[in-house]
């Protein structure tokens, strides 16, 4: 049977757990109330996780560790560079988990950019007490990742595959975890993907030794427990998102509302100009038309005049005037 007092401690950090990082990398989030009271059970002293990513769940462990005042020094392990699983990324997923950790966990946070088998060397045997595989998730790397870690774990140690329910192609998560844990006392939730916590050390935490050797029922009333407050997490997560799109959509909407008040305004202006337009288009019409009408005139007068030029030319008089015309015009040269 477990000691319900001994569970109460981390049950109520679990309950309380509410996460500062939550990425859109979503398979760790229902795991996270148990980050905390993994915390709150094993008081590790050092934690490393292999494979962080976004570092949703590495940073559910510096959280805890922050607010429970656990004195546990964290390290990440990754290249930050994805694999065939996780997708292919660049230096930016790096540079932003940095911008996250380091003003809030950097003085026991460690991120450490390189290969995990790079990484070995950094740490003594039997010196890390919980271990959190969760990188490339093939049954050869898993295996490996585990056979080559397990010299490095205290006699505390306890080592999470993170996926141990996932089954498809590619994946040996599964397959992994169920040789490991005929071999070292165990227990496995089913939520969020599946997470099994494997007990490798000669003495683990005691609070956790009940969990793995409770019966059944105990077993399924913890998991139960753990994933309503993994549901919740998911949930929030979702309210969050949905919270965040609607003050998207509403900052839209008043950006819209605005543009669209500029553009009838502007179309009111245009068509006081077209008014205006109109008027000088009219004004210039009638202008025009005046115009027009003293053309009109003019050429009816010039019309007449040269009729009557017409009728004078053709006269008899201006034929018989017209030798002396030409003397006047001889004389006036002469002169």
């Amino acid at each position: 049977m477990i000691d319900p007092a001994s569970l109460a401690p981390a049950v109520a950090v679990a309950a309380r757990a509410q996460p500062e990082r939550l990425t859109n990398i979503e398979g760790w989030h229902e795991h996270i109330p148990f980050a905390f009271a993994l915390i709150a059970l094993a008081r590790p002293s050092v934690l490393v996780e292999l494979g962080t990513h976004k570092g949703d769940s590495f940073c559910a462990f510096c959280q805890a560790v922050a607010e429970l005042g656990a004195g546990t020094r964290c390290f990440a392990v990754d290249t930050w560079q994805g694999d065939p699983h996780a997708g292919i990324y660049g230096e930016e997923v790096l540079a932003e988990l940095r911008r996250h950790v380091e003003p809030r966990y950097a003085r026991f946070a460690t991120l450490m950019p390189m290969l995990f088998d790079e990484a070995l060397a950094r740490f003594a045997d039997g010196s890390i007490d919980v271990l959190h595989i969760d990188g490339l998730h093939t049954e050869e790397a898993v295996r490996h990742d585990f056979e080559t870690w397990l010299p490095k774990m205290s006699p505390c140690g306890v080592v999470l595959f993170h996926d141990t329910r996932v089954e498809r192609e590619g994946f040996g998560v599964r397959k992994v975890w169920q040789e490991v844990a005929a071999r070292y006392p165990n227990f496995e939730f089913f939520h969020g993907n599946g997470l099994g916590v494997l007990l490798v050390g000669a003495t683990p935490p005691a609070a956790l030794l009940e969990w793995c050797r409770a019966e059944a029922g105990a077993q399924e009333t913890l998991r139960a427990v753990f994933r309503k407050f993994g549901e919740r997490v998911r949930i929030g997560r979702h309210l969050e998102l949905y919270q965040s799109a609607n003050a998207e959509l509403w900052k839209r909407t008043q950006q819209a509302e605005a543009t669209l008040d500029g553009a009838v305004r502007q179309l009111a202006d245009t068509q006081k100009q077209v008014g205006e337009l109109c008027l000088q288009v009219g004004d210039a019409r009638t202008e025009i038309l005046r115009l027009g009408d003293l053309v009109a005139a003019w050429e009816q007068r010039a019309a007449r005049a040269e009729a009557e030029l017409a009728k004078v030319l053709s006269s008899r008089a201006w034929r018989a005037t017209a030798p002396l015309r030409r003397v006047a015009a001889w004389l006036r040269r002469v002169a």
